[in-house]
């Protein structure tokens, strides 16, 4: 694939069009990461847009998300997402002591900082991927597609043994399983 400064200028249009989209999103309280990406991420792909304007979407979503999500929690004590639940008890507490203005900078910081370490982090191991299907011929993206049903079904089984309600967790996979086989074919 080759990158052109047109295509750039595209990525960097698209990444600040869903900044702004989900800022207005990520403000609201509830709107968590999955009942909002995955809605955008299919309409791209289903309209067969360039994979590098997909993947600045979804990453500029994310880290928009990440930070916003901060905001309901803090000023409302109501989770702006998944991942806000557990700052619930803290916002209430210090709400209860006037210090929500503080409280929605430090968790806005701190979902930044969160994003400027995991970003990388998922570069360099792309680049190690890439890095070693180079030097050794093996093609790790052809194993990863070849198994990817397998690595996903793996990762859902271990997200839902860490659940409190394990069982019900993984019973949850078996109408997932069926709903994504049924899209796909």
């Amino acid at each position: 694939m080759v990158i052109t400064f047109s295509l750039i200028l595209q990525m960097i249009g698209i990444a600040l069009l869903i900044t702004v989209l989900y800022v207005i999103i990520g403000i609201i309280p509830g709107t968590d990461e999955t009942s909002v990406l995955v809605p955008m991420t299919v309409i791209l792909v289903s309209l067969k847009v360039n994979p590098l304007l997909i993947m600045s979407a979804f990453i500029a979503a994310v880290v928009t998300l990440n930070i916003t999500d901060s905001i309901p929690t803090a000023i409302t004590s109501i989770p702006g997402g998944v991942m806000s639940t557990p700052l619930v008890g803290h916002s209430q507490t210090l709400k209860k002591h006037g210090y929500t203005s503080y409280s929605v900078q430090w968790m806005m910081i701190g979902s930044l900082i969160g994003v400027l370490v995991s970003l990388p982090i998922a570069l360099a191991f792309w680049c190690i991927f890439e890095f070693l299907s180079v030097q050794t011929g093996l093609q790790i993206s052809n194993f990863i597609k070849q198994y990817n049903e397998y690595i996903f079904l793996g990762g859902a089984i271990l997200m839902s043994m860490t659940s409190k309600k394990k069982w019900v967790g993984l019973l949850a996979i078996i109408p997932f399983g069926f709903a994504t086989a049924f899209l796909r074919n």
